[in-house]
């Protein structure tokens, strides 16, 4: 039943208890508490139509199509339309993967040993194509993020190093960042031509990479070497 104010106004029961018990079943209602998140989502922004989301689980993932009243429709990897509460979204951890600051490369590549006589110079050519290599953060974006940031964020130019040993053979690691703008794809585009020019110097030099049928072949080998020791050890003495 709905009263207007000036009705409110001619009743003795006084207006601030009226407004009290008015509050108190909108708190305790479903549909208040989604329409209150609701209105917290458009005033705080934390994602807009637009932005791609993932929850803590991982459990969602993809595009809010809408922020409606009572649910946030969400469009997912898997081509599936999900409604979800935005009480649910309020209380829970989201991730808005479309807010960055930059996309972080880390990837690893293995090299046979006996092919690279000098890997301290290798190390230093690669951390050389890296330096001058298009569209990765250098020294100077990551001083200008930092600044913006109050310091308060972590990345640096992008760095190649040694990493020890594997049973792929030697390790190198690279550390690389790629700016926050760039949609997932063009991310991709720019990782894939990163790795690709560092195999090409890779094979220009004559190093062997390492890959898992080249390990396989070595554990092989070394496998059988001890079958080979452990039968001979088990032969007969011969104490004639």
């Amino acid at each position: 039943m709905l009263f207007s104010f000036w009705s409110l106004k001619d009743m003795d029961f006084p207006l601030r208890s009226w407004i009290t018990i008015g509050l108190s079943f909108f708190h305790s209602n479903a549909t208040g508490s989604s329409l209150q998140a609701s209105f917290l989502i458009q005033m705080n922004r934390p994602f807009v139509e637009g932005d791609e989301i993932q929850d803590a689980k991982k459990n969602l993932i993809g595009v809010v199509e809408e922020v409606g009243i009572i649910n946030t429709h969400v469009n997912s990897r898997d081509g599936v339309l999900v409604h979800v509460p935005n009480q649910t979204l309020l209380d829970d951890i989201v991730v808005n993967k479309s807010m960055r600051d930059f996309r972080p490369i880390i990837e690893s590549v293995h090299l046979i040993p006996q092919s690279v006589p000098d890997l301290s110079g290798l190390v230093k050519e690669i951390q050389t194509k890296l330096d001058s290599f298009d569209g990765l953060l250098q020294e100077e974006d990551v001083q200008l993020l930092q600044r913006l940031r109050g310091g308060r964020i972590k990345l640096f130019r992008p760095l190649c190093m040694f990493d020890g040993y594997c049973d792929l053979g030697l390790k190198l690691t690279i550390y690389a960042f790629a700016g926050g703008s760039l949609s997932r794809r063009e991310f991709a585009a720019l990782k894939s031509q990163m790795l690709l020019s560092i195999h090409e110097f890779l094979i220009s030099r004559g190093v062997e990479i390492g890959h898992l049928s080249s390990s396989e072949g070595r554990r092989r080998k070394k496998s059988k070497r001890i079958e080979e020791s452990d039968i001979k050890s088990s032969e007969p003495f011969d104490l004639a």
